[in-house]
């Protein structure tokens, strides 16, 4: 994913910044980042964090 970013220094904030990122409209960048903000979207689990099957608990 190539994205642009601004980095911006807070006042008074001990020296925190805030980074805003962008993707260039229209591009697959673009529309993979607006997935991130939708309800819909679902985390995909590391392998060691998947959900046992029933299978799994049978016994």
């Amino acid at each position: 994913m190539t994205l642009t970013y601004e980095v911006m220094r807070l006042a008074r904030t001990g020296g925190q910044r805030m980074v805003a990122y962008q993707a260039t409209p229209g591009t697959p960048d673009e529309t993979a980042m607006l997935r991130l903000e939708s309800p819909d979207a679902r985390p995909v689990p590391m392998s060691s964090e998947r959900p046992e099957s029933a299978d799994d608990c049978a016994g």
